[in-house]
């Protein structure tokens, strides 16, 4: 018997979804903490500001024009962070989706942790990913729910 009910081609379809899938979630995933980094938050929540734009602060006072002006996050020693954040792809499979960013002063920025040599100082959290254990936005889990509804619906469109 020939294959009228179109089982392999179905196969075939499951196949690709099995493959597709985990890089398309990862790639929209990264987009999202890419998108968080540029507008200054995470989860719809703006970042604290920083002193060196806060007028009346001895670090405004001190602070370059530009500096004033320039994003958190974003000028020397930051583009690595970022550079860093843009190639977290640990792992990407059916099994898991893992992001790692590999600098130590990441997680000091993301989760607002104590920073700094001997006495340090308490680092203001600019989260820009989910923190382990902690779940992520629902905004970005909708995402990821509706790339694989697509792809699942493409699969099975007869």
């Amino acid at each position: 018997m020939a294959n009228p009910f179109g089982f392999k081609e179905i196969a075939a379809k499951i196949e690709q979804v099995k493959n597709d899938v985990p890089q398309l979630i990862a790639a929209k995933t990264m987009s999202y903490f890419l998108r968080s980094w540029k507008q200054q938050g995470y989860d719809g929540n703006k970042w604290p500001e920083v002193k060196r734009r806060m007028m009346g602060t001895k670090n405004y006072k001190y602070a370059k024009p530009a500096a004033r002006t320039r994003q958190i996050l974003v000028g020397s020693g930051r583009a690595a962070l970022k550079a860093e954040v843009n190639n977290s792809i640990e792992r990407c499979d059916w099994g898991a989706i893992v992001f790692r960013v590999k600098l130590p002063y990441a997680k000091v920025h993301n989760e607002g942790l104590r920073a700094g040599r001997g006495a340090g100082f308490q680092m203001k959290q600019r989260q820009f990913m989910p923190i382990e254990g902690k779940g992520q936005p629902q905004e970005l889990t909708d995402i990821q729910q509706e790339i694989i509804t697509r792809a699942v619906d493409k699969a099975f469109k007869i």
